[in-house]
């Protein structure tokens, strides 16, 4: 079994660049390197519930996967952050009945780890996907030391935030995200958005 890194949730904070947008920031449970997973409205929303114990009138989509999976028999053990690649998390489900069969699935990371929150299940990541990742932001950040960062690695660090979040949004979202951002007059983040539908285009 590969090495693995085990886990926290830290804290759910505002992007201060990209609007209606969040960021997860994940801790590593036995050290100081944090980094953040940009996540939107909704999902930051499902995950403030979890971490505080709200309880909703009516099920959420998570509520309705905890209450499928415990009607078959099927409890989360663990959730497992497995890849980082342009920007993008990638994570598995991992799940077993009382004869120890196990079932992974595939999974967003925000839902992942509010299931995980849901559950009590550790949350787990590929030490290689760890180092990739904090090699990727510049060794990571300790939250503490945020305003010791200069402006241009605020800058970069937030830029980095902002081309993961367009590459997980649909054609969809990122055509009404190019409206609003046209509309307010930021055309730095429409420039951005566009380069992202072009990349698309150009895959097919």
């Amino acid at each position: 079994m590969k090495s693995m890194v085990e886990l926290e949730v830290l804290d759910i904070e505002n992007s201060s660049e990209l609007k209606e947008t969040y960021a997860l920031i994940l801790k590593e449970k036995n050290g100081e390197k944090v980094f953040p997973v940009i996540i939107g409205f909704s999902e930051a929303r499902a995950l403030v519930i979890e971490l505080n114990g709200v309880r909703s009138r009516r099920p959420t989509p998570h509520d309705l996967f905890k209450n499928l999976s415990d009607a078959v028999g099927y409890v989360l053990f663990q959730v497992f952050i497995y890849e980082f690649d342009e920007g993008v998390f990638f994570s598995r489900l991992l799940l077993k009945n009382n004869k120890d069969k196990v079932l992974e699935i595939d999974s967003r990371t925000s839902d992942a780890v509010t299931l995980a929150l849901k559950y009590s299940a550790p949350i787990y990541i590929g030490n290689d996907v760890f180092e990739k990742i904090m090699n990727s932001i510049g060794k990571g950040f300790k939250k503490e030391n945020a305003e010791k960062m200069t402006v241009n690695e605020k800058k970069e660090f937030e830029q980095k935030n902002i081309n993961q979040q367009l590459t997980e949004m649909t054609e969809e979202e990122l055509n009404l995200l190019l409206a609003g951002a046209v509309e307010s007059e930021d055309y730095e983040l429409a420039s951005q958005i566009n380069e992202e539908i072009k990349r698309r285009k150009e895959l097919f």
